[in-house]
This record gives C-alpha cells, structure tokens and sequence, in this order.
C-alpha cells in the first residue's frame, strides 16, 4: 500500500512540476514578446491560463496528500476526548465533498465537450477535466491517510 501511495504522490508532484515549468516558460516566452518585440501570440496567453488552472487543482492534491490546507484545530485542541468522533467527521466530510466536486466535475467536463476554446484548437474538456480528476486523485489520498489511521490504531494496540 505504502509503494502505491509513493508512486502516485511522486506522479502528482512529477505532474505539477512539469505544469509549473510549462507555465513559466510560456509567461516568460509571452512577456519577452509582448515588451521587446512588441508582440505577442493570444493562444500562449490562454494557453497560460489553462496551465495555471491545471496547476492549481494538482496543487489542491498535493495539499490533500500532506495534510496542508488550512484547518480548524481549536474544537481537536480543546477536547481531547473528542479526538476520535472529529477525525470520523473529518473523514466523512471529506469523502462528501470530493465526491460532490467529482460527480459534479465530471457533468461540467462532459457538457463542455462541445464548447470550443476561443484561440486554441481544443474543446474545453480538456481544461474541466481537471475538476474531476483531482477530486478524484483527492479521494484515494484521503483513503491513504484513513488507512494510515486504521494502522496506527492497530500499531498502538498491539504496544
């Protein structure tokens, strides 16, 4: 489990680093342009835009991987007792919502198939697609981690 969980992590992160390279060359390419040749191409601009949006939603991933995203603690701070029923309320919670963000990505990608983007040859699709694939992404990553619970849980039984 743990060589799976490796592999994707290291995939994601492979993914957002290639996405943010591609987006800073294409800015730099497009501001050399635009302020020392007086030009520019449109499309590298939208282009730009949905690299960035891809970007952004593997980023999300990553923050759900390392349990980064910003929290409320006081509630898990303040009652220990509690400890156990809020981590059940945080999973479910999550599973809800990237559920949701899934069902719903995946209706919005599918009903941009036939929109056409406005400078670039693609239909946006491409550019949806990536709603759902990361709230998926986000789904096994939460799994990941509730199966990380269940083992420590065990681990600290079994001391």
């Amino acid at each position: 489990m743990k060589k799976a969980e490796h592999i994707l992590s290291q995939a994601v992160k492979t993914v957002v680093t290639i996405l943010l390279l591609a987006l800073t060359v294409l800015v730099t390419y497009t501001v050399i342009l635009r302020y020392v040749f007086n030009g520019g191409i449109p499309a590298a601009e939208e282009l730009g835009r949905y690299l960035f949006v891809w970007s952004a939603f593997f980023g999300i991933v990553l923050g759900v991987q390392e349990k980064s995203h910003m929290s409320l603690t006081f509630l898990y701070d303040s009652f220990p007792k509690l400890r156990p029923y809020l981590k059940g309320i945080y999973y479910v919670c999550s599973y809800v919502f990237w559920g949701v963000i899934a069902v719903y990505g995946f209706r919005f990608t599918a009903q941009a198939a036939t929109a056409r983007s406005t400078l670039l040859p693609i239909t946006l699709n491409y550019v949806y697609a990536a709603v759902p694939i990361c709230a998926v992404l986000s789904i096994i990553f939460v799994t990941f981690q509730l199966i990380h619970e269940f083992a420590d849980k065990k681990e600290e039984e079994n001391t």
